[in-house]
């Protein structure tokens, strides 16, 4: 499957997305998985996070998969496990 350029690449952050990146670092998702779901480079996750002061709260694999869902969903996004 060929790779794809994430859809806000080389686009500034808006404050939603910065919150939205906030939020789901807080819940402990993987900047990986937050970059999929904002359409963003990992990369750029975790350079906009340590501009934000923001750090990634997952505690040894603690990761509540039903908010992580929802902040998911709540971004716009389809939710896939593959």
């Amino acid at each position: 499957m060929p790779r794809t350029k994430p859809t806000n690449m080389r686009k500034g952050w808006t404050p939603a997305e910065i919150e939205q990146l906030r939020q789901m670092a807080t819940a402990g998702i993987s900047a990986r998985v937050i970059a999929r779901t904002l359409g963003r480079t990992l990369a750029a996750v975790q350079s906009r996070a340590s501009a934000e002061g923001i750090s990634n709260a997952r505690r040894s694999g603690s990761l509540n998969l039903m908010k992580s869902r929802e902040l998911v969903e709540g971004a716009g996004h389809l939710w896939s496990d593959g």
